[in-house]
Parts: structure tokens; C-alpha cells; sequence
């Protein structure tokens, strides 16, 4: 298997361990972040070799989603006010 197809593996499976482990603010609890030492510690736990790479794209692909979240949740919200 090409080593991208084994990076993004490794992404997928960090990414699916670690996502519900967030940052919130206020009293609201918004998510603003994923925890980076839960991301740092799974990493360490799966034995990736290429830290830096799928923690960047880890991150990412949080941002992507919780965008999309919002993004959504935002349309719900408008569809109830009209």
C-alpha cells in the first residue's frame, strides 16, 4: 500500500479516537478545539510515525467537520425563523 494511503489510515484512526475529546469556552460550551495532548497521546498510543503530518491533518479534518456542524446547525436555526 502507497504510504499516503497508510497516513491517511493512521489520520482516520486518530481522528475517530480523539474527536470527542474537545476544548469548550463559556458557560455555552462551544467547541473551539480538539485536545491536543488526547491527539498527542493517541498518536503515541497507536505508534504513529509520522507525528507531525497526521496531527496537522488531524486537526484539520476537526475544523472541516465542526465548520460543517456549524454550518448546518446555522440553517436549522434560520429554517425555524422563517
Amino acid at each position: 500500500m502507497p504510504d499516503i494511503m497508510l497516513e491517511n489510515d493512521d489520520v482516520l484512526k486518530v481522528y475517530s479516537i480523539t474527536s470527542g475529546q474537545v476544548i469548550t469556552a463559556g458557560k455555552s460550551g462551544m467547541i473551539i478545539d480538539l485536545d491536543h495532548n488526547a491527539l498527542h497521546r493517541d498518536m503515541d498510543l497507536y505508534e504513529i510515525e509520522n507525528k507531525r503530518s497526521v496531527f496537522e491533518r488531524v486537526i484539520w479534518l476537526f475544523h472541516e467537520v465542526l465548520k460543517l456542524q456549524h454550518d448546518n446547525d446555522n440553517d436549522n436555526t434560520q429554517d425555524i425563523e422563517e
